[in-house]
């Protein structure tokens, strides 16, 4: 498989003992599923279709009357979440994604409480409801702070991967945003630039004490 942003991947001819390796536009890799336009949308939705599926599955307990919402919550956390956020250390987010995570978040929690779309009620109201807030995708930033501050930290080929550069110009239009401009930009609110903001994981207090700060800042 060959990742390009272009609409259709350049042709890659690889052999291996002889035999020409296939080429596909994705696979799956240890359970995450890579695509040739190299964004993560696909896994994003698998990754919401198999935690609905879960949530399913333990429906008969997470919509139990007789158990107190707050224990339901923490069920909510480590059984279906933990499935849901499985690789999320790679996922590159944007606010279309962001909205997707926060509505499979709502989801959940709505059909803990059994309030359908037909009740009219906000968001907001449900939360209160439930005696929460948002933190699904806070969650997911806190431990892409973790993996990228460990990465920065252990100098090896997987930061290289992800501060090296491609020599080449760059094509037309607006470019895509990498992975640590995303990050960098719901840790800081771009008070920092891109270098600031890589040189800030060398040093774990201040790497962690920013992002507590950016989890506050957003309301978790």
């Amino acid at each position: 498989m060959t990742i390009s942003k272009k609409p259709q991947a350049p042709s890659c001819k690889i052999r291996s003992n002889g035999t020409q390796v296939k080429q596909v536009n994705q696979f799956k890799y240890l359970g995450y599923m890579l695509t040739s336009d190299g964004k993560c949308e696909t896994e994003i939705r698998k990754r919401i279709i198999t935690s609905k599926t879960t949530f399913k599955k333990l429906s008969p307990l997470m919509t139990n009357r007789n158990i107190h919402m707050d224990t339901e919550i923490r069920v909510l956390k480590a059984y279906v979440w933990s499935v849901l956020i499985y690789g999320c250390e790679c996922w590159t987010m944007n606010n279309t994604l962001k909205k997707k995570i926060e509505a499979a978040e709502m989801w959940f929690i709505r059909r803990i409480l059994k309030v359908s779309w037909k009740d009219k009620k906000t968001n907001d109201e449900v939360l209160d409801m439930a005696n929460t807030g948002r933190s699904l995708y806070s969650t997911i930033r806190r431990r892409q702070m973790k993996f990228t501050g460990h990465i920065y930290r252990a100098r090896g080929i997987e930061h290289l991967a992800m501060t090296g550069k491609i020599n080449g110009k760059k094509s037309r239009g607006r470019q895509r945003t990498t992975y640590v401009d995303s990050l960098n930009t719901w840790a800081n609110l771009e008070q920092h630039t891109r270098s600031q903001f890589m040189r800030s994981s060398c040093e774990r207090q201040i790497w962690k004490t920013m992002t507590v700060n950016a989890c506050s800042r957003h309301g978790t």
